[in-house]
């Protein structure tokens, strides 16, 4: 319908940034670059094709030019609430973290309510090792705001950080049990579990992620671990296989090996060395 209507009004900005995010949330990034390219040539800057570009340039891991594309789009309407977040999204990217966390600062100054500036100060944080302050950040989030998903989510993966696996573990129930949790929060319980060796719970939670849908490899990989130790091997090294099929990085095969060798698996794990 978007192309039926270009085809009438060819230089239609509006059609163009809609077929862009069309494309953004059918993940096809390329084609949503070039849509989003075509609404920004015109006159002008156009903050909703720039805010695109930005957005696509970080899920294509180009943080320099998503960069230049949120500038662009600040520089036009300085108070775009979004744009100003993923900029220190994109300078986290860029491991200019504490950049970030001046921005982040300012930002909760000018928006006291906003779960967002929160996010960002605590995670700068704790790329900056800087992991009390960070836990700090969402303490006090969470006094001012009261329960929230968002913030009990980034909260716990901060404890996990932190190697508070108990208290990592509780405040992520939590977090489920409030509006808004979805299957990140069921990952991140999955890997906490994982780290607490509660084979059987983390098992539980990451079949709960798929169950949504999401075919996450992270979710696939957890379940895959927890088989092994379960005594399942070959059911593990079949959910292995679906991980990477569904995207797991390379560099997890070694530590998959070492979670077979742990439990005697030898002859599995040179198997698998041999296969990826």
């Amino acid at each position: 319908m978007l192309e039926a209507a270009l085809s009438i009004s060819p230089g239609d900005v509006w059609v163009q940034r809609e077929i862009g995010w069309s494309y953004f949330e059918d993940e096809d990034y390329s084609a949503a670059r070039e849509w989003f390219g075509k609404a920004a040539a015109g006159d002008g800057t156009d903050v909703n094709a720039e805010y695109g570009l930005g957005r696509v340039a970080l899920l294509l891991d180009e943080p320099e030019a998503a960069l230049e594309h949120f500038n662009a789009l600040l520089a036009v309407e300085g108070d775009n609430e979004s744009a100003l977040l993923y900029r220190m999204v994109t300078l986290r990217a860029l491991d200019r973290n504490a950049q970030a966390l001046r921005e982040a600062e300012r930002y909760i100054a000018d928006h006291p309510d906003d779960t967002g500036g929160y996010v960002q100060k605590g995670r700068a944080l704790l790329a900056l090792q800087r992991r009390g302050e960070a836990l700090k950040t969402y303490e006090d989030a969470e006094a001012l705001l009261g329960p929230s998903n968002t913030i009990a989510y980034w909260h716990a993966d901060a404890l996990s950080w932190d190697g508070q696996m108990e208290a990592a573990l509780a405040k992520i129930d939590e977090a489920l049990a409030l509006e808004g949790a979805g299957t990140d929060d069921l990952i991140l319980k999955s890997y906490i579990a994982l780290e607490l060796k509660r084979y059987p719970l983390a098992r539980r939670a990451a079949e709960k992620a798929l169950e949504t849908g999401a075919n996450d490899p992270w979710a696939q990989f957890y379940v895959a671990i927890s088989l092994i130790h379960d005594g399942k091997a070959d059911e593990g090294l079949t959910r292995f296989d679906a991980a990477i099929a569904a995207g797991l990085p390379a560099d997890q095969v070694g530590l998959f090996a070492k979670e077979l060798i742990s439990e005697g698996k030898w002859v599995q794990a040179a198997q698998l060395r041999l296969k990826y």
